[in-house]
């Protein structure tokens, strides 16, 4: 087991999952994007107009949806 001493946060943010949206979310159609970090094992889902990368928001990185699903 890893020493959380020198990073705290790592162990508070493993498995826990966000949600962003956009202020350009469009009501009427987009896709909601699922993300794993394999850094630090953060999950997330972002609602976007496409299907993107995103930026983990523990480690800041670049991180393609591991899904994807149009509404």
């Amino acid at each position: 087991m890893s020493d959380t001493r020198q990073n705290p946060k790592a162990q508070d943010h493993i498995e826990k999952t966000t949600t962003a949206f956009p202020a350009t979310m469009s009501e009427e159609h987009g896709f909601r994007n699922y993300y794993r970090c394999p850094y630090d094992g953060t999950s997330w889902i972002a609602e976007w107009v496409c299907k993107c990368n995103d930026r983990c928001p523990i480690c800041r990185a670049e991180i393609e949806p591991h899904d994807s699903e149009d509404y």
